[in-house]
């Protein structure tokens, strides 16, 4: 199997992912590689020095996160299995075994995914369904916190049960190489964000399964190359959704998506800012949605 890792400025969390990694593939024939998107603090040090069997690629520049896991992919020899991993992620004892004997079993298994966990031991939501115009409605008036009008967003879902999903997150994924290879992995025009969602829809257009695997455990930090740029990051984030909506229901829905997307952030905007007379972070709430605002009324440039 080979294990992919796209790092940039991951330097707090890379040596404890790949310790993991390695300790996971001891029982596998592995070949594990990073692909630094031009790092400007001692990511690849790290790697270099702490873990001289890990393929380093040094990129030159910051290819985005989906165009850097293709080119660590075309580089990749030949194997019946890809591990596509965050570098803020830590895979717990015996979850690359669980994730693979599950899709050994599953012939038609496209894509499988463990239960990622946030640092204190709590369940983080990774699965999603495919964004709606009428999930999205259901969000501006938090009608989406609601069961039964939850499973829009799979907001109340435990995430404690083995189950067939719409996509998954990108921080840990096992695909069979022939899917990888039959679908050329991501699609290179999602800089960041999106690129699992529209990855996980190419292969239920395949007739292929998302899994959920909850009894492989990952800790995911999340957030880990993103977070000292939080705004562009967001930013990106709803452009990746718009770019989703475009290429699959055309320009008039996505257009419409995006105006209800504005009117959701408008209605948090005040909602915040009513409760942030009493309490700091609601103050920060409201400021962030009123930044992102901003960004759209300039036209999506970041």
């Amino acid at each position: 199997m080979c294990v992919l890792i796209v790092t940039h400025n991951s330097h707090e969390y890379v040596d404890r992912c790949l310790c993991s990694v390695l300790r996971e593939c001891r029982s596998y024939n592995s070949r594990i590689i990073v692909v630094d998107n031009d790092s400007s603090d001692d990511t690849r040090h790290i790697i270099e020095k702490r873990h001289p069997e890990v393929t380093l690629i040094a990129s030159k520049q910051n290819l985005g996160f989906a165009r850097a896991n293709n080119l660590g992919l075309a580089k990749a020899p030949a194997s019946k299995w890809i591990l596509l991993l965050n570098p803020d992620t830590e895979m717990l004892e015996g979850s690359l075994a669980t994730l693979m004997n599950e899709g050994k079993k599953r012939t038609n298994a496209g894509v499988l995914g463990p239960m990622l966990l946030n640092e204190d031991g709590t369940i983080q939501k990774s699965c999603r369904n495919y964004p709606t115009i009428l999930g999205e409605a259901l969000r501006i008036v938090f009608l989406d916190r609601l069961p039964p009008l939850s499973r829009y967003g799979l907001r109340h879902w435990h995430h404690k049960a083995f189950q067939k999903v719409d996509w998954l997150s990108g921080a840990c994924m096992l695909i069979p190489r022939k899917v990888a290879d039959e679908t050329g992995l991501f699609d290179p025009t999602f800089f960041m964000y999106s690129e699992d969602m529209d990855f996980c829809y190419r292969v239920m257009k395949m007739g292929l399964d998302v899994l959920y695997v909850p009894s492989a455990k990952v800790v995911h930090i999340g957030g880990g190359s993103s977070r000292h740029y939080q705004l562009r990051m967001l930013c990106e984030l709803f452009k990746s959704k718009y770019h989703f909506m475009n290429k699959y229901y055309g320009a008039r829905i996505m257009r419409f998506y995006r105006l209800l997307t504005v009117s959701g952030l408008v209605t948090r905007m005040t909602i915040w800012a009513v409760f942030g007379f009493f309490n700091q972070k609601a103050r920060q709430k409201a400021s962030e949605c009123w930044n992102v605002i901003l960004w759209h009324m300039r036209g999506g440039q970041i």
